[in-house]
């Protein structure tokens, strides 16, 4: 996968300046959400979309970053609790995507 090291270093920054895990429980929550979302959301799902048909248990997540934001993902499809496997992010998906839309230009 070519995009494997790209998305990996990206991730790795998020991950450096999220120092409660809100990126963490973003994914968990957006990869449990059935309901159509925004293309913001979708593009940050497709960070982790080819990584992400793997189960614990079944395969190897990615090392770092990666395999963190994988394995929310794999959390959320699964329908666990995300503010409990993320209970250091105090905001939601909506509070955290709120936050993200103001950054952007």
């Amino acid at each position: 996968q070519e995009d494997w090291g790209a998305v990996s270093r990206l991730l790795e920054l998020v991950r450096l300046e999220d120092e409660l895990g809100c990126g963490l429980r973003l994914m968990c929550e957006l990869a449990q959400d059935d309901d159509p979302q925004t293309q913001e959301e979708l593009s940050i799902l497709n960070l982790v979309e080819p990584w992400s048909a793997v189960r614990p248990g079944e395969g190897l997540l990615p090392s770092g970053a990666l395999g963190e934001y994988v394995g929310a993902a794999v959390i959320g499809r699964g329908g666990e609790d995300c503010a409990a496997n993320y209970n250091a992010c105090p905001m939601n998906a909506t509070d955290i995507m709120n936050n993200v839309m103001k950054m952007l230009p």
